[in-house]
């Protein structure tokens, strides 16, 4: 048998050999969830009832104040949506049938661009701009002569039961002239642009603008018959008419049975389908169907903040949609092929996969499948799917091996084969989403058989049976053998845990008597524990006390050992006020008649001569630390316990702070950052230095000096000696 072996499918944020499809989307943190969708957030305005059945295109869009417009499709007239107020009205002075100017016969989409509207009078073959500051109408494309009966005509710049209409950043407008089946080129002030290249469509029925990788793209979604049945198929173009293949590609396995409208977001695409709103990211993977809403549709738009408004068409409400508010009810992945060695004999024998997640919401179901197989391709069987009758199971195909349901930790019991295939189905009612952080594929492991005697490894069904059974005492005692497994890492200072409640950090310290602080950042903990053997060695001297409070208050600590510059006074070798001092006590000790008093004083002998001379300086120390480094109470304090807990138990020592004064030795060293400055040179005018510039001339009146020109006057308050 190959070697066991384990191998973990996330890596730093990366999965391997994994493919998210429906309804399934990776987060920043490299988690796995259900696609976020979104669900009802209110009822914007409320319409009035349809007159006639609507079908086709009534779009809406809405202004910078936050104000909708809509066509009301059945009345031939734009319906208008106070933010302020809540009201629904109708547009004052435009709208009504007729084919006059300012008159509508079946509007469908409406567009504002600033403080224009403009309207697709599709009844009427025209494009009609609306000031909405003044509501007077400023122009009317489509139609040679505006006041003549129009008609549909296929001339450039002219137009066909116009249905939709969209602009890009540049301000530029792409109208769909749906009976010519076509798409046109407007500047905003109405100019056809003829380099826009000629577009070939079927039955176009809406269009919209979005962004790939920075570059606006024109997407159409178009009518088009497969299989001698229509179904709306997706087109991509770039902004001069030219197809983008490649982006197309991204939505080939999209079909839509109704299309009834269709907006982009920065990251999203919403496609009407029947009664419902489907979510494709824009690498063209369906995330899911709006949660909350049901009903008809005549057309989608967006308002300033990107959340998708949706227009009824007849009665009804207009409704607004809170992006990643609610989750798809479905998903799947599929993770594979994994080999170790395709050509072991025997082939690899896959064991088990543990599933990472957090705990699952009552509402969230997830079970994974397995399948091996001696060749390389992916499995052309249909993955496992739901079953409807029954949501609660997932029903796979026979040639997949099913997990539990919501089982995470899964033995493999497919045939040993060189390749293996993970397949995740995800289920949820919309209002929560498993979170899967990581997968650990286990192969070729040595079970608890082995601990058996040789007469339970005959193989046979016998033995795999009791390699299962002994599987499950196994799983129940996974943590304290992983626990086993790891027991390295918490001797490693770089990888030993240091959050609650496993403080290993703390507990390794211990080992060394060494304590370390709340206040330290975990970088700063690591690095201690590896320099606490080093400072151990060091522990009680000098250069360990002053790594210490240094360590623990920052403070640099000068020591000073006043025994080690104490010596006997002799003419000649001593110092006044240095190394001569007052003798604590006799150099021979007690004397018999002259020093010793009864009961309070011991007799030396010969080989201590000297040592009373010493008694009040030896085992003492003194410490100094600058007072900027010990600006509190509390930091002088943290200094004592340091020198407390790490002295040797039979000395002394006497702490003081530094303060900010010049005191040769202390702060400062002669010729380094101290000099002793001689007098100030005698003034010579014109030659060294500047009356009020560099001098000031000293007076009777003003004794600290005054400056020439500015305190002092020639001849009035200041004369020259």
């Amino acid at each position: 048998m190959s070697e066991p072996g384990f191998q973990y499918l996330n890596l730093n944020n990366v999965w391997t050999n994994l493919q998210l499809q429906a309804g399934l989307v990776q987060r920043s943190d490299g988690a796995i969830t259900l696609a976020p969708i979104p669900q009802i957030e209110a009822t914007i305005a409320q319409l009035p009832p349809a007159e006639i059945s609507v079908s086709g295109a009534a779009n809406l869009d809405a202004d910078a104040d936050g104000n909708l417009y809509f066509a009301d499709l059945s009345r031939d007239r734009i319906l208008r949506w106070d933010a302020c107020t809540g009201e629904t009205a109708a547009l004052p002075c435009f709208g009504g049938t007729g084919s006059l100017p300012g008159q509508l016969r079946s509007p469908r989409g409406v567009l504002v661009l600033g403080r224009r509207l403009y309207v697709a009078d599709s009844g009427n073959h025209r494009i009609q701009i609306v000031d909405l500051s003044s509501l007077q109408l400023l122009g009317i494309w489509g139609q040679p002569d505006p006041y003549a009966p129009p008609i549909a005509s296929d001339v450039p710049g002219q137009l066909n039961d116009p249905w939709d209409l969209i602009a890009d950043g540049a301000g530029d407008i792409y109208v769909l002239d749906r009976g010519n089946r076509r798409i046109q080129k407007f500047t905003a002030n109405g100019r056809l642009i003829p380099e826009f290249a000629a577009i070939a469509l079927e039955q176009p029925l809406y269009i919209c603008i979005a962004q790939f990788d920075g570059q606006e793209r024109l997407l159409i979604l178009d009518l088009q018959s497969i299989d001698g049945e229509q179904r709306g198929k997706l087109r991509v173009y770039q902004l001069d008419g030219t197809a983008d293949e490649a982006i197309a590609a991204r939505w080939q396995s999209i079909a839509l049975e109704q299309p009834t409208g269709m907006v982009a977001t920065a990251d999203t695409l919403y496609v009407g389908e029947g009664d419902q709103i489907l979510g494709f990211d824009l690498e063209g993977k369906f995330l899911g169907a709006a949660r909350g809403y049901r009903g008809t549709i005549a057309g989608l738009s967006r308002d300033r903040q990107g959340r998708v408004l949706v227009h009824p068409g007849g009665g009804g409400a207009v409704m607004r949609l809170l992006p990643a508010q609610a989750y798809s009810e479905t998903g799947s992945f599929l993770a594979g092929a994994f080999h170790v060695d395709v050509t072991a004999k025997p082939p690899t024998r896959w064991f088990r996969l543990r599933a990472i997640a957090d705990p699952l919401p009552p509402s969230c179901h997830l079970q994974f499948f397995t399948y091996t197989s001696s060749l390389p391709d992916a499995p052309t069987v249909a993955t496992p799917i739901l079953d409807r009758v029954n949501p609660g199971e997932l029903v796979p195909l026979d040639t997949w091996w099913a997990a539990p349901l919501d089982g995470l930790d899964l033995l493999i019991l497919n045939q040993p084969a060189p390749y293996l295939w993970i397949k995740g189905v995800w289920r949820s009612d919309g209002t929560a989403s498993p979170v899967l952080h990581q997968m650990r594929l286990e192969y070729n492991s040595e079970t608890w058989l082995r601990h058996l005697p040789a007469i339970y490894q005959r193989g046979g069904s016998e033995q795999v049976f009791l390699e299962r059974f002994l599987a499950l005492f196994e799983n129940l005692l996974s943590e304290e053998t992983e626990l086993l497994d790891r027991l390295p890492q918490l001797f490693d200072r770089s990888a030993a845990p240091d959050r609650f409640p496993n403080d290993w950090l703390d507990w390794l310290a211990g080992w060394l008597a060494f304590d370390l602080d709340e206040t330290w950042s975990e970088s700063q903990r690591r690095q201690a524990i590896g320099d606490a053997f080093s400072l151990y060695s060091q522990r009680g001297t000098v250069t360990g006390l002053k790594q210490l409070i240094r360590l623990y208050t920052g403070a640099i600590a000068h020591i000073e050992e006043p025994a080690r510059f104490a010596s006997l006074w002799s003419l000649g070798n001593s110092a006044l006020g240095f190394t001569t001092m007052l003798a604590p006590g006799d150099a021979q000790g007690a004397v018999v008649g002259t020093t010793a008093t009864l009961n309070q004083t011991q007799l030396i002998q010969a080989e201590n001569y000297g040592a009373p001379l010493f008694e009040d300086v030896a085992h003492r120390f003194c410490v100094q630390v600058y007072a900027a480094d010990v600006d509190s109470e509390t930091a002088m304090v943290r200094v004592q316990q340091v020198l407390d807990h790490e002295k040797p138990a039979h000395t002394t020592y006497q702490l003081c702070a530094i303060e900010a004064q010049m005191r040769v030795g202390f702060q400062a060293r002669l010729g380094i950052d101290a000099i002793v400055s001689a007098p100030p040179p005698d003034l010579v005018l014109a030659e060294t230095q500047q009356l009020g510039v560099d001098t000031v001339l000293a007076t009777p009146i003003d004794r600290a000096g005054s400056l020439l020109g500015q305190t002092a006057r020639l001849n009035r308050r200041t004369s020259l000696q």
